[in-house]
């Protein structure tokens, strides 16, 4: 399996998770739709209107730091073609996010604002896809930090070995005769 395939394993994950959250949310919507139960999933709403818009603010802060790391990562990795590649497809990945949080305050709003079960039903799927989504850019943005880490070790290791090198080129020129 190559990194590629592996790449696209791990972000076709996740939309099954949020799928399976949301069905489970919907089913328990309908199962109580009847009663008193619905009066306290709208003042949820509430709360989760400002959750899902504070999500889009920390995707939007992700989205710059992503540029900032892998602008560092070309300027000191061979593989800088692929890097700026996924550097765009994250960016825009996380551009949809941060519209999607969005789209989906509003929705939560309204949905704690009426008590309609087809708007909570709207609100909750757009909820539980934002916050999977942004838990899954949570993850991505780790691996990202790990090559970023990994390439400051090894530019390090590289300028250490280079002063070893040129200390004992010094030292031959200053003692010839030691060497």
């Amino acid at each position: 399996m190559s990194s590629q395939d592996k790449k696209k394993k791990g972000r076709s994950c996740w939309p099954g998770v949020a799928v399976i959250l949301c069905i489970a949310f919907l089913a328990f919507l309908i199962w109580v739709h009847e009663s008193e139960i619905v009066r306290n999933i709208s003042r949820f709403f509430n709360v989760s209107a400002a959750v899902v818009s504070a999500l889009g603010v920390v995707a939007y802060n992700l989205r710059n730091r992503v540029v900032d790391f892998s602008r560092y990562l070309i300027d000191t990795r061979k593989d800088f073609e692929d890097l700026a590649e996924e550097t765009i497809d994250s960016c825009r990945y996380l551009t949809r996010l941060v519209f999607f949080s969005f789209i989906s305050g509003i929705l939560c709003m309204l949905a704690g604002v009426c008590e309609s079960i087809w708007m909570m039903g709207l609100a909750g799927c757009a909820f539980i896809v934002s916050t999977v989504a942004y838990v899954h850019i949570l993850f991505s943005f780790d691996k990202l930090e790990g090559a970023i880490l990994n390439t400051a070790v090894e530019n390090r290791r590289r300028i250490e070995k280079e002063k070893r090198k040129q200390y004992i080129q010094d030292g031959i020129k200053e003692n010839p005769d030691n060497f």
